[in-house]
């Protein structure tokens, strides 16, 4: 348990490294990418699980990160947008991001019960690990690079939070056309690692989506193990999932359809 908690800090001082040295953006982006994952989660473990400090027994322990991340990314959010539309000051976002920083991390080592897989399920970690690298490989090549000279084949609907992203890194003002529909998730996490850490956008487009794949088998693994009693069952109907589906840079939409195949695995719970 010691050793992957050590690992969990270990990822989020490199986090770090892009906003003290100036870097490629490249480089920026991949040091960056483990904490889109590992600062939400750890936000929603301290703000929902920290005064406990264990395992809510209800909940398994893939449930219980999956429900933090998701609790999280909303309280990452919430945070930003009240600043924004309600301070009188301009919001400080190297401030509130050490702050949120800080937080996460002890979410983490507070809840570090969370990652120590028991000696009996280690190897059944590890061979949906294995199958998740091959076919996030595979999906990879053939989703992001394959077909286009860019990281994407929807750069229209890309553009769209890329040019947010810009916008509020250069004036810290949320644009109302492309965040006042809906949760302005990417135009903000692009918009502060572009301002605090020089991750452009479109190079971010390469990194982001084997960053977050984590997210989505998370989610497709704690349903399909409810449903299926035996666990070979489970890994073989999560790999025929993983690959029916492509890697990509979740928008709103793919985030709410995680959330609530989440939601539904807490459901079928008996």
């Amino acid at each position: 348990m010691e050793r992957t908690a050590a690992i969990v800090v270990f990822l989020f001082l490199i986090g770090l490294l892009p906003v003290i040295w100036p870097m490629p953006s490249l480089a920026a982006a991949v040091l960056t990418a483990p904490c889109l994952l590992l600062l939400p989660t750890g936000l929603g473990l301290a703000a929902a699980y920290g005064v406990l400090g264990r395992q809510p027994t209800a909940f398994s322990a893939l449930q219980t990160l999956l429900i933090a991340y998701f609790a999280g990314l909303f309280l990452f959010i919430l945070v930003f947008v009240a600043a924004e539309r309600f301070s009188a000051e301009p919001i400080r976002p190297g401030l509130l991001m050490a702050v949120v920083w800080g937080i996460a991390l002890l979410g983490w080592l507070r809840m570090r019960c969370l990652i120590d897989i028991p000696r009996e399920e280690r190897r059944l970690v590890l061979v949906v690990v294995a199958i998740a690298l091959l076919l996030g490989a595979v999906r990879y090549v053939y989703t992001i690079t394959i077909y286009s000279d860019y990281p994407v084949t929807d750069l229209f609907q890309r553009t769209q939070f890329h040019g947010g992203a810009w916008a509020f890194a250069r004036t810290l003002v949320l644009n109302p056309f492309v965040a006042g529909s809906y949760i302005p998730f990417q135009q903000l996490q692009l918009g502060l690692l572009l301002r605090l850490a020089g991750v452009d956008p479109l190079v971010a487009e390469w990194v982001w989506p084997a960053a977050l794949a984590p997210l989505q088998v998370g989610v497709l693994y704690a349903f399909f193990s409810r449903i299926l009693v035996q666990r070979l069952a489970a890994v073989l109907a999560l790999s025929l999932a993983l690959a029916q589906s492509g890697l990509s840079n979740p928008t709103n939409g793919t985030i709410a359809e995680l959330a609530t195949i989440t939601v539904l695995s807490l459901l079928l719970m008996g």
